[in-house]
């Protein structure tokens, strides 16, 4: 088994956005300890399995990248823009990753298909912690809205249309007192099927003064 020396795992995409996609850097070495791709960059197919153990465990996702460049042991690849990897039946799990770095426990495992060009596939070990960055990506998705969380302020001009509002899903326990007003409703926006039971009261309550006009 070759050794895998060093890796780390940051955000790809700007913060506040929901990145799908993590930037994954490794340093890989041969069995005698020589760096791969010593003396001039060689390209080699890199595949990524993420586990949820670092020994054994369940496997939870995979990718493969061809024609990566390595280059004195180190390459550098961005989860989420592979491919899937195929196998006889099916290809290997490749669900979102904010789906699976969920929490704290997630490990990188690297294979190198054909690494000495006769056919022969080395896995890299041990498997690599993904870290703090990796689970940043679970924690940008809201997971619930705590009741009355939500003000004016935090709601764009024009933002809520008919397409983000879920039948019968306003409460009065989700809208903070005077949040909403004519500025944060798209035209057509509210129906009587995305209101619940006496979740709408009188203005000063919910909805602010004049929120509410032919047409919204």
């Amino acid at each position: 088994m070759k050794a895998l020396i060093l890796a780390t795992a940051f955000l790809a995409l700007p913060l506040f956005a929901v990145p799908q996609e993590l930037t994954y850097q490794a340093t890989v070495t041969d069995a005698d300890g020589n760096l791969v791709g010593l003396s001039a960059p060689v390209s080699h197919e890199v595949i990524v399995r993420i586990w949820d153990d670092a020994n054994g465990g369940n496997f939870l996702w995979s990718e493969r990248h061809p024609n990566t460049s390595i280059y004195k042991g180190r390459f550098a690849i961005i989860l989420g823009r592979g491919q899937e990897v195929p196998t006889a039946t099916v290809p290997e799990p490749r669900p979102l990753l904010s789906d699976i770095l969920d929490e704290p426990g997630r490990f990188a495992e690297i294979t190198i298909p054909n690494i000495d060009g006769n056919g022969n596939s080395r896995t890299f070990g041990p498997r690599q912690g993904l870290g703090a960055s990796a689970v940043a990506i679970r924690s940008q998705v809201a997971e619930s809205i705590k009741p009355g969380a939500l003000g004016g302020a935090d709601l764009a001009d024009g933002s809520i249309s008919s397409r983000q509002i879920e039948v019968r899903s306003l409460s009065g326990a989700v809208l903070a007192a005077g949040s909403v007003g004519s500025a944060q409703l798209a035209p057509g926006a509210i129906t009587g099927s995305a209101i619940q039971d006496d979740a709408l009261t009188l203005a000063g309550d919910h909805f602010a003064n004049a929120s509410l006009l032919a047409g919204d």
